[in-house]
């Protein structure tokens, strides 16, 4: 050997043609474009939950004047058709202040107020009293709910 080496030459081919804008990668623009979509999302869920609730309390209000109204008649029914008639069974309005019908002054249920009202009339034929009767309350304008018995 003569006193020189022979090196080993490698060879590394690097891409020439990197380019920024083909590279895979999302712009701020994109993440604020897709956070916008999903904040409007959320506040739609969010107004619809509001809605859910609304609903509930109504549902449960209805529940609460019906339970009302079916005591106030289980109570108006359990008095008896005697001579001379109980005052709170005579022809015309009443109201829950009407002692004979041993209903409260008003009903209080998940902090809502509830009055309830009747009137009584002379049914189609002699022998028969028609009840209306009447559950309010207020809770964005006055709601009602209404039943008649014949007796």
């Amino acid at each position: 050997m003569s006193g020189t080496t022979k090196g080993i030459k490698m060879k590394i081919n690097f891409p020439r043609d990197i380019n920024v804008k083909t590279t895979k990668a999302f712009t701020l623009v994109e993440v604020l474009v897709s956070l916008l979509i999903i904040l409007i999302g959320f506040l739609g869920l969010l107004k619809l939950q509001g809605h859910f609730f609304q609903a509930s309390t109504f549902s449960q209000q209805m529940v609460d004047a019906v339970n009302i109204g079916q005591d106030s008649i289980e109570r108006l029914s359990a008095i008896q058709l005697t001579h001379p008639t109980p005052t709170a069974l005579t022809i015309g309005e009443h109201n829950e202040g009407d002692s004979t019908a041993n209903i409260e002054h008003e009903n209080v249920k998940n902090n809502v107020t509830y009055y309830v009202t009747w009137t009584c009339s002379q049914a189609e034929d002699e022998y028969s009293t028609s009840i209306d009767l009447k559950v309010e309350w207020t809770d964005k304008g006055t709601r009602s709910i209404e039943f008649r018995i014949v007796r």
